[in-house]
């Protein structure tokens, strides 16, 4: 509320409002030569290696859809993306381990990509059956991932809290990510109040931000380019 008063009036009592920001991460702070030094550093690597490179996209992609209006869909992209930053070093990394078993998973989906074409045709809702195939590809890239967040983050000496918290960021955004359509309210309701919270937006900025230096410093140390 605030109080206003016109010339030859009396006070009065008016509604008022202004739109406050909530910032979700820490005011920066000044970087020295040493800070400076190690980010020259990082983006030439991000500059020279597709696996940085397309990591930091996804990162800079949810940092800038923070500063987006939207409702709650828009909420699960931004954590989307702090996902697929984590999965781009954990695919990158896990092909030079595992080539043949990240080929397996490409076939697993593939397949099923090939039968769900099939019979796309033969179902009466296909909203319903696209968004039931969406949930089941996460699903087969959640059996294969989590394993593979275990030893990239091994393999990136990252801390056991940043790995288990890098799998629960994957579990949540593989159920929560496809809504269950308009048609059904009460869980299309329960879908959109269930949306991430400003704690696992911090969280999964800090564990997105782990992993993409810890990769850039490996590669630093190993010569790779």
């Amino acid at each position: 509320m605030r109080i206003l008063r016109r010339v030859g009036e009396q006070q009065e009592v008016t509604a008022w409002s202004q739109t406050a920001n909530i910032a979700m991460f820490y005011e920066p702070e000044p970087l020295t030569e040493n800070d400076l030094t190690g980010a020259r550093a990082l983006f030439n690597i991000i500059e020279t290696d597709s696996v940085a490179e397309n990591a930091y996209i996804h990162l800079l992609t949810a940092w800038q859809l923070q500063s987006t209006a939207g409702a709650k869909p828009l909420q699960r992209s931004i954590l989307q993306h702090y996902v697929l930053c984590i999965e781009s070093i954990v695919t990158g990394v896990m092909a030079s381990i595992r080539r043949e078993r990240a080929d397996a998973i490409r076939l697993e989906e593939r397949k099923f990509a090939a039968d769900f074409a099939d019979t796309l045709s033969k179902r009466a809702n296909k909203p319903d059956a696209i968004r039931e195939a969406s949930t089941e590809l996460r699903n087969i890239g959640l059996i294969n991932m989590l394993p593979s967040i275990a030893v990239v983050s091994s393999k990136l000496a990252l801390d056991d809290a940043v790995k288990d918290q890098a799998v629960k960021l994957y579990r949540f955004r593989s159920s929560n990510l496809s809504h269950p359509g308009k048609d059904k309210p009460a869980a299309f309701k329960e879908w959109l109040s269930g949306g991430p919270s400003v704690d696992q937006f911090c969280q999964a900025d800090t564990v997105a931000r782990s992993f993409l230096v810890a990769y850039c410093k490996q590669i630093a140390g190993t010569g790779k380019s």
